[in-house]
């Protein structure tokens, strides 16, 4: 009968392991059988205990989050504040300088912010002077 190399290296682990026990003495076995069982009871006596609650690290979790995002949006706040218009600054008044000005800068300023520039170019009197 010819072995493969697998069963040959199965049949060498099971003779060291058989060998090896057999040099352990009674109260070393013992003491190894006695802590495999308690690592085998572990898990159950943990899960029973009052001490393990899985809910509370939920909380833990929920704690540390919220505190990272009140931490983000304080950060937002300090780094980029919501600006507000100043009340304090007053609207720029024509003076008598800037109503004769020759500059088209200074006069295409002062018609864009008046109204009443908007309603005549939709009279007919603007559509007669721009034919």
């Amino acid at each position: 009968m010819k072995l493969n190399s697998t069963e040959h290296l199965d049949d060498f682990a099971r003779k060291a392991f058989g060998d090896a026990a057999a040099m352990v003495s009674a109260n070393t076995h013992y003491r190894l059988e006695q802590a495999v069982n308690a690592a085998v009871r572990a898990p159950a006596q943990l899960q029973d205990s009052p001490a393990f609650k899985p809910r509370q690290w939920k909380w833990f979790g929920l704690g540390i989050g919220g505190g990272a995002l009140l931490a983000s949006v304080v950060a937002v706040m300090v780094w980029n504040p919501i600006s507000h218009p100043s009340t304090t600054s007053a609207p720029a008044v024509a003076t008598a300088d800037s109503a004769i000005s020759t500059d088209p800068n200074v006069w295409s300023t002062d018609l864009d912010e008046d109204p009443s520039m908007y309603a005549w170019l939709a009279s007919k009197e603007a559509l007669a002077v721009a034919r």
